[in-house]
């Protein structure tokens, strides 16, 4: 029979298509290296197995009727016994009676993309047994964008979930308690450090609101949100901290950089220096009073003080203003400035510290990106010996109302950006370079000869009067005596 092109076109056709599927399942097993293994370690057996429809699974069970994933390291010897497949495993299912998941025991699974209480593909299963989370067990897990942790869960370990870079979304248990089991709670350091794409953390108890932190949590921990760029809360963007909180610590919110505004109550008797370091956005703290404060915030709420305002804690480092200069109580009140003061400030231009204040702080001025004067008192009695580092300004002017004597009593560290300038010249500095030396000596000879005028610096005794005595006291100066 003769075929017509017609006909021909669709056996073509036809015969491509066929060719294809047959050819499927030969690609899709050419894209999974099947894996069969297994094995006991302490309590638990596991096995990883190929499942056509998930790829490989890993499945670890209880030996007996209950038990625990024993804790790991993330390298050496100590790495979990399914570390070398890491790379390949397409789903995990814990089994019932699992009550623990230990230290890095899901560290760098690459294939990941949910936590859950579901056993689907790319997802880790969490039974309902296991009521805690060891240090790190997740994290760099770099496909994880979700986990959603039931309420059977208690404790979550130190970096459970850090630098999980897609990671988007968390629902926290509603009860978590500090990782000793007490009935205080927290969130722990490191949590979700360097989770760069975190936006939205809520609990079991409210998962409609983009950041909710039960009012079960007492602390958040050092460097628990560092890192976290996309974290913002709703309402106006204001990120609320519940009463219940009583300390905020170090790093907590460090580069947070879409985070503009933070409410806190009276029950935070803590705010870190560094809390909020690199908040870049962040214009607006408020305290709701409601007992008694630690702290005490300006009616601009771009101002932190102590409750006494003693102490400067904070300038919120989206300050719109280009010169800083203290409001007439603080001016009065003040006497130290804090530690990461001025972190961060990304207008700053000018800061004047005013006279009566007797301390600055570590790093004070660091981060400031335009800040190029600094004004310094001579009531100055303590600077930290990092205070002027990490100012990023190529060149910085800080002019001290003293002498080059009287700041070099400061055991500072002066970085190459730094230019000082001195108000003050102290007493048998002639030549007023900062120094005293023998051409000091040489000038008070020459003005004794020449009979000048007294003055502060060349009445070395204090006498009222220019003659040899004044050349005595100086030579005694310069050799130290």
């Amino acid at each position: 029979m003769k075929l017509t092109y017609g006909v021909k076109k669709l056996l073509s056709v036809l015969s491509a298509i066929s060719i294809a599927v047959c050819c499927l399942p030969f690609a899709a097993a050419a894209a999974t290296t099947e894996i069969a293994d297994s094995g006991e370690c302490g309590e638990i057996k596991w096995s990883v197995e190929y499942v056509s429809y998930m790829g490989n699974v890993l499945t670890i069970s209880p030996i007996n009727e209950t038990a625990v994933i024993p804790d790991f390291e993330d390298y050496g010897d100590n790495v979990s016994p399914w570390y070398k497949y890491r790379t390949k495993i397409e789903a995990v299912k814990i089994e019932s009676g699992i009550t623990r998941i230990g230290n890095y025991a899901f560290y760098r699974f690459s294939k990941i993309n949910y936590i859950d209480k579901y056993f689907v593909y790319s997802h880790i299963m969490i039974p309902s047994t296991v009521t805690s989370i060891g240090d790190y067990a997740f994290s760099k897990c770099q496909k994880l964008t979700n986990a959603d942790l039931e309420n059977n869960i208690k404790t979550i370990g130190e970096g459970a979930f850090s630098y999980c870079s897609n990671f988007s979304e968390v629902c926290l248990p509603t009860n978590l308690y500090a990782i000793d089991g007490t009935s205080e709670g927290e969130i722990p350091d490191y949590l979700f450090s360097g989770c760069s794409e975190l936006s939205k953390v809520t609990m079991q108890q409210n998962k409609t609101a983009n950041f909710v932190i039960s009012s079960n949590i007492n602390r958040i921990g050092k460097y628990a949100f560092s890192g976290c760029e996309k974290l913002r809360a709703t309402n106006g963007n204001w990120l609320n901290v519940p009463n219940t909180v009583v300390t905020i610590d170090d790093y907590a919110f460090e580069n947070c950089s879409s985070i503009e505004k933070i409410s806190v109550t009276s029950g935070t008797n803590y705010i870190s220096p560094s809390a909020f370091n690199g908040c870049i956005s962040l214009k607006t703290f408020h305290i709701i009073y409601g007992g008694n404060s630690d702290y005490f915030y300006m009616p601009t709420n771009s101002e932190l003080f102590n409750k006494e305002q003693t102490k400067f804690i904070r300038l919120m480092p989206a300050y719109s203003g280009t010169e800083y200069t203290f409001h007439d109580t603080a001016l009065d009140m003040v006497r130290e400035i804090g530690d990461y003061a001025f972190n961060s400030s990304m207008n700053l231009e000018k800061i004047t510290i005013p006279d009566g204040v007797k301390s600055i702080g570590e790093e004070a001025f660091s981060d400031c990106e335009k800040l190029t004067e600094i004004y310094l008192p001579k009531s100055i009695e303590k600077i930290d010996y990092w205070a002027l580092y990490g100012i990023k300004t190529q060149n910085v002017d800080v002019y001290y109302d003293g002498t080059a004597v009287d700041f070099e009593k400061f055991d500072v560290y002066l970085p190459s950006n730094i230019t000082m300038h001195y108000s003050g010249v102290a007493v048998g500095d002639l030549h007023q370079d900062g120094k005293i030396d023998i051409l000091d000596l040489i000038a008070l000879k020459k003005a004794i000869a020449e009979k000048n005028e007294r003055t502060d610096q060349n009445d070395i005794n204090a006498d009222g009067k220019l003659d040899a005595g004044d050349i005595v006291s100086l030579r005694k100066m310069i050799l130290g005596l």
